[in-house]
């Protein structure tokens, strides 16, 4: 009889990712969430392909860009792109569940599965253009191979782990606590040579292609985010509003409730473990650091969310051997993943919604505008020219085909600071594009003796968009 059930916890696992997979890839073709992020990555895989460069915001990872370029290269719209990220979410809860089967008993690893994808900021960001998804199934299979004993098992899994980093280069948080480990947990060369080996296998094509190209990346982004020297080739947004550092572990205690309990009890349990130990330094890493950093955003959850997950069914493990004799108690566990899942669903998801919006019908009065606008800036420029704008900006580059940037016209009040914000960019702007709705001033900008009306365009979305030539020394 047991062994006739066996296959349960597979079966309902492939059930409910497949499920869950399907609904998404429905939301996100109906109500795509076009995201500065996305648009961002969408632009450097257009960069990629036709050999621009540099690329639109250099300091984004560039393994996703490289992935939408071939994609373009087949023929695929940016319509078909927001469905590459429901897919790869929904296979990386698949590869949870193998990952999970080295922790816990086979149906609390299906559970493990429920409570990650049920997690609304997973629902919610899973339907648009990022790199989340891909960023969970590189990294949940990395540590699936590397705590496989082989050699071979462990160079898959450190290659896995360096296209993570590749992917979203803030799990390096996650990734180089974890590789250090494995590497030097049993004090053996050939361990330290499985990880390295592993580390530079995804980075062989480039290095041969391009020798130099590592140093000129991690040059630009530690000039980027270090020196903080953006103004050339960076699109450039708002921070969000400032947050408390306790955001994270605030949403954690709110979303997971009595759950929360079990996570805390994992950790414990997982600290003790040599081979589970590795989702400490998953979890613990990332959320300290991020917890620290200016911009902190609920969206970053997403990388926490199979770390809590897994915590959690292990601290489930734990309980159940505890108190192996409290027959009820397995439905108990099912029930609060049952209640997440529901409530994080009904509740959850919905908060998310009205926080960051539901998503946009692919044509509308926004898109009309974004069109218009993009077409007189095309009609006004050279390729390779750059331009500011008040808002939107990389819908902007895409429906122009311009490198746009973001010029905050409302937050000045001086022309000379305009002038050197202007002048700060490298090549100097060819055209700049105010829009009142937006806030800006434009009887402030036409007095500038180097900025020249062009036109004014009359829109759907956000009335009359003025169009200026910028004339610098």
């Amino acid at each position: 009889m047991v062994k006739r059930f066996a296959a349960l916890p597979l079966i309902f696992t492939m059930a409910f990712v497949s499920t869950w997979t399907f609904w998404k890839l429905a939301v996100a073709a109906a109500h795509p969430l076009p995201s500065w992020d996305g648009m961002v990555y969408w632009i450097n895989g257009e960069n990629f392909l036709q050999g621009r460069y540099p690329v639109y915001e250099f300091f984004r990872p560039p393994l996703l860009p490289f992935f939408l370029a071939l994609t373009q290269m087949v023929g695929l719209s940016l319509q078909t792109a927001y469905l590459w990220h429901p897919m790869a979410t929904g296979l990386s809860g698949i590869v949870l569940f193998l990952l999970l089967r080295n922790f816990v008993r086979e149906w609390l690893s299906s559970a493990g599965v429920v409570i990650y994808l049920a997690t609304s900021v997973v629902q919610y960001w899973s339907t648009t253009i990022l790199t989340h998804g891909f960023t969970m199934l590189f990294l949940i299979a990395g540590l699936y191979f590397l705590i496989q004993p082989s050699f071979r098992s462990g160079i898959v899994g450190a290659a896995f782990l360096s296209l993570a980093v590749f992917t979203r280069y803030p799990v390096g948080l996650i990734v180089v606590p974890i590789g250090i480990w494995f590497a030097l947990k049993r004090g053996r060369l050939i361990d330290i040579d499985k990880i390295v080996i592993g580390s530079f296998v995804p980075l062989i094509p480039i290095l041969l292609a391009y020798p130099q190209g590592l140093f000129v990346t991690f040059g630009q982004i530690y000039r980027a985010e270090i020196l903080g020297d953006k103004s050339a080739f960076v699109g450039g947004s708002a921070l969000p509003p400032s947050v408390p550092p306790t955001i994270y572990i605030g949403w954690i205690l709110g979303n997971l409730q009595l759950l929360a309990i079990f996570l805390g009890i994992g950790l414990v349990v997982a600290a003790r473990s040599t081979s589970a130990r590795t989702l400490v330094f998953w979890f613990v890493p990332y959320l300290v650091v991020f917890s620290f950093i200016a911009n902190r955003q609920d969206r970053f959850i997403f990388e926490l969310a199979p770390a809590f997950a897994a915590l959690v069914v292990i601290g489930f493990e734990a309980v159940l051997r505890r108190f192996k004799n409290v027959r009820l108690l397995p439905f108990f566990l099912l029930l609060l993943v049952g209640i997440y899942a529901v409530n994080q669903t009904l509740v959850g998801l919905p908060q998310q919604q009205a926080e960051w919006g539901s998503g946009v019908p692919s044509q509308g009065p926004l898109v009309t505008t974004l069109q218009l606008v993009g077409r007189e800036i095309q009609l006004h420029s050279q390729p390779s020219d750059v331009i500011l704008a008040e808002d939107k900006v990389p819908w902007l580059s895409y429906y122009s085909s311009r490198f746009v940037y973001l010029a905050r016209l409302e937050q000045v009040a001086s022309g000379t600071v305009l002038e050197n914000y202007v002048a700060s960019f490298n090549p100097h702007p060819t055209l700049v594009v105010a829009v009142p709705a937006f806030g800006s001033n434009v009887t402030f900008v036409k007095a500038q003796t180097y900025l020249g009306l062009i036109e004014v365009i009359d829109t759907p979305a956000w009335g009359q968009v003025y169009l200026f030539q910028v004339t610098l020394p």
